[in-house]
């Protein structure tokens, strides 16, 4: 966890944290498919994705599981059994087991991660633990990324507005100049 949270510190680029954040929880849960999905004007889209998941879908949270999930803040693991009829909409076919852990900051969700896996009891609790800790830091280094990418608009901006400013003060000057210059 260490490893990973250096990682995910190391950047304050999005999409490399999401990157770094999906591949550590692959790699730590041997995960077949999963997904980070971030919540943007109440859309829950994927954002980064491993395997058979799109990047730029968008996810159904009306009932169902993931609406559960989001509503709650809880983390879940679900076994599937075989060609179960009931199968979870949203959930790959070949999935057996499956993670779901709402991605938090302080009071605010922030989104979700998904790890599915085709084997049977193909999560641990350990490893089950380890994803709740990894999906904090993760939720962590999000926020972290937005924040410095919104810093980064308002220094624009703010830019913009000081040169505006600047402009305006020239504009002033000289005509102060050339009304002291008519008035003598």
């Amino acid at each position: 966890l260490r490893d990973i949270d250096a990682q995910l510190t190391a950047t304050l680029d999005l999409s490399n944290v999401l990157q770094t954040a999906i591949q550590a929880a692959v790699s730590v849960t041997e995960a077949d498919d999963g997904y980070i999905a971030l919540l943007n004007n109440e859309t829950l889209t994927i954002t980064q994705s491993a395997g058979q998941y799109v990047v730029g879908a968008t996810l159904d949270t009306e009932g169902g599981l993931l609406s559960d999930i989001l509503k709650r803040q809880i983390p879940v693991q679900i076994e599937y059994e075989k060609k179960h009829p009931a199968h979870e909409a949203g959930v790959l076919p070949d999935t057996q087991s499956q993670m779901l852990v709402p991605l938090a900051y302080g009071d605010n969700l922030i989104g979700v991660l998904n790890l599915e896996s085709k084997h049977t009891h193909g999560f641990d609790m350990d490893t089950f633990t380890v994803i709740k800790s990894l999906a904090i830091r993760a939720a962590a280094a999000v926020e972290n990324a937005r924040l410095y990418a919104l810093s980064q608009t308002q220094l624009v901006t703010l830019q913009e507005l000081y040169d505006k400013v600047r402009g305006l003060e020239q504009i002033k000057t000289d005509m102060i100049r050339i009304a002291a210059h008519d008035l003598r």
